[in-house]
């Protein structure tokens, strides 16, 4: 601490705390000595006593306070600012002085003396009032002191109080300690700059949209409106400003105010106006939303969406956004729309709907295998069957393996909401099944092991006996073991095995594209099955 050789050093006999001290080189000037600290170890090394004695009459007085020291006593001397509190002396100057900041406080130093030291006051400085905050002895906000700085300068002046510690000096610009109202005015909406500006003498609306770069080709000029503030800072009149006004002169006779507000609204704001796109679905190549352009006909719309697929239908439907509930859709042939015969022009929000043929098919079916023709296939009609299909490829060949024949579909197809909603009750279904037939299984397991422990201990054996409950062998491995005659050392293998598992957990995943199919009673009635029967027979 507060010594002139702080250290470690060693202990001699009977050393005291002064012998300790003028060893260290003495205290230093601004060492606390009222208050010595001794930390003491414990003879175990933990922490010992802490003791508190007067250095002073400790060094000076040579009375107990002089202790005599101990292996690796620790001495600590604060320092004066460390054992007690000693109060910042400074003050603050804020505001319009040239030198704002904090300053050391001497003594008897005055308010005047703390604006000069911050460089004097600034010309826009107000002197009509000068303010001292002042703070209370525990740190909390103290008086308001209000001074007229017009008589500080006065000699013998009651108003230039003397300063305390952590006082604030503030001294506020003409401008802030007199209002001045807001010179500025805003303008929002449909403009190219829209933001705050600076209001000038004579300023109107007119020249208030050109310094904002005026007005966007989706601005409404039939009203523009002005947002009028009071005096007092509350919401005042709204001005609103007709499009005859702003077309004979352009608002050059609406003078702006300070805090007006100017709003100029967008076209589609003040009056609805629909999205201008159309939507086409069903047949076509390329279905989707597209803009609806000026003079866009229905023909058109076609051509957009990459024209019509094969299997479109000869109508096509228009349904016209915004109008009545049950209002028809118009209908029309496609024929006549291709050949120019109808020409009808698309409104906004039109969608436009083409369906597909109900008796045309575009997918095909692949058959491979045992039969004359194996091949990818069109289906020519709704309702072709498995039967209909091999009639085609040419029958089933004299080596057709019937029974073993599979259907392959894309397992998407075959989701329905039904198969979406079952799923679940289906797979725990199929987990109670799976979980009761084992359970049969282990209990048949067990029995059949109790069955061979109980031969194998008819025949004397000596070996160590074994619990039914812990028995679980293959029912497989446990008759060969009887068809050998009794063996304890096969009977205690054999309860040692794990041979029957629970079934595998059936997930989602396992419903998949195989569908099981009967194609030997598919054929059966038909002549093509009952050729190929007499062919392998």
């Amino acid at each position: 601490g507060a010594v002139r050789q702080p250290g470690r050093f060693t202990r001699m006999d009977n050393m005291r705390l002064s012998d300790l001290v003028l060893q260290s080189g003495g205290l230093l000037p601004d060492a606390s000595f009222e208050k010595i600290f001794i930390f003491r170890k414990n003879n175990d090394g933990s922490e010992g006593p802490l003791l508190k004695v007067d250095g002073g009459k400790a060094l000076f007085q040579n009375d107990v306070n002089n202790v005599i020291l101990q292996d690796r006593d620790t001495i600590v001397v604060y320092k004066k600012s460390e054992a007690q509190f000693i109060e910042e002396k400074v003050i603050t100057v804020k505001g319009a002085v040239l030198k704002p900041g904090s300053y050391p406080r001497s003594e008897n130093m005055t308010a005047l003396d703390a604006v000069e030291l911050a460089g004097g006051f600034l010309p826009t400085a107000s002197l009509s009032n000068v303010y001292i905050l002042r703070k209370n002895p525990d740190g909390t906000e103290g008086p308001f002191l209000r001074l007229n700085g017009d008589q500080l300068k006065s000699a013998g002046s009651t108003e230039n109080l003397q300063l305390q510690d952590k006082d604030t000096v503030l001294i506020y610009t003409k401008d802030e300690a007199n209002y001045r109202e807001n010179a500025a005015f805003t303008i929002e909406g449909a403009i190219l700059k829209p933001g705050s500006y600076t209001k000038s003498q004579n300023l109107t609306l007119k020249d208030a949209i050109e310094v904002a770069g005026g007005y966007l080709p989706t601005a409404s000029v039939d009203t523009v409106y002005i947002f009028r503030k009071n005096p007092d800072g509350t919401e005042g009149p709204l001005v609103k400003v007709n499009g005859a006004t702003l077309l004979s002169n352009g608002g050059a006779s609406i003078e702006i105010q300070n805090r007006d507000q100017v709003v100029v609204y967008r076209k589609d704001e003040v009056k609805f106006q629909p999205k201008q796109s159309i939507t086409i679905f069903g047949s076509v190549l390329k279905p989707g939303t597209f803009p609806k352009s000026t003079g866009l006909t229905l023909r058109d719309v076609l051509s957009i969406a990459g024209g019509v697929k094969p299997g479109a239908s000869d109508k096509i439907l228009v349904s016209h956004a915004r109008i009545q509930a049950g209002t028809p859709n118009e209908i029309y042939k496609l024929s006549d729309v291709l050949a120019g015969k109808v020409n009808y022009a698309m409104q906004d929000g039109d969608i436009v709907s083409v369906p597909s043929d109900s008796d045309f098919q575009e997918t095909a079916q692949f058959l491979d295998g045992q039969v004359k023709n194996p091949g990818t296939y069109p289906i020519t009609r709704r309702g072709e069957t498995i039967k209909d299909l091999i009639e085609r490829a040419g029958g089933l060949t004299n080596d057709a393996w019937v029974e073993g024949a599979a259907f392959v579909r894309n397992p998407k197809l075959l989701v329905t909401d039904s198969y979406t909603r079952l799923s679940p009750r289906i797979q725990a279904a199929i987990k109670e099944v799976q979980d009761r037939q084992y359970e049969r299984a282990l209990a048949k397991s067990d029995l059949d092991k109790a069955r061979a422990l109980a031969s194998t201990q008819q025949a004397g054996a000596t070996s160590g006996s074994l619990s039914i409950a812990a028995l679980n062998p293959n029912t497989a491995v446990q008759a060969a073991a009887l068809d050998k005659g009794p063996n304890p050392l096969v009977a205690q293998q054999l309860g040692a095995r794990e041979t029957v598992s629970p079934a595998r957990a059936v997930s989602a995943s396992d419903f998949g594209g195989n569908l099981p199919v009967r194609l030997d009673s598919a054929l059966r009635s038909d002549r093509l099955w009952r050729q190929s029967s007499r062919a392998s027979r």
